[in-house]
């Protein structure tokens, strides 16, 4: 599967967005769809990416109803902003390219 939004985070949450990004510390993260971040167990890339062969959550036809990715995007602050702008993030990024 082809990655066209590289510093878009499976969730929905921009790599700008989250703390793990920023920092200069040994588990600074380079994305959740870097290289090294594939090769994880990371339970939205199998779910997602592995196994539905979606680049997004929001894509899958499961997510209204996925208690995995609600609870995910509650867990902490920069989801709380991240939430306001999934939708907006998908009109403006997403929907061009597929139109």
């Amino acid at each position: 599967m082809a990655i066209k939004y590289p510093k878009m985070g499976i969730c929905g949450l921009s790599c700008q967005l989250c703390p793990m990004y920023h920092t200069d510390a040994n588990s600074r993260c380079e994305g959740c769809k870097s290289k090294s971040r594939m090769t994880l167990g990371c339970p939205f890339i199998t779910c997602a990416i592995k196994k539905k062969e979606v680049e997004f959550c929001w894509e899958c036809k499961e997510s209204p109803n996925c208690e995995k990715w609600r609870k995910h995007r509650e867990a902490g602050a920069e989801y709380k902003k991240a939430n306001a702008n999934l939708y907006l993030s998908y009109v403006i990024v997403v929907l061009p390219v597929h139109a």
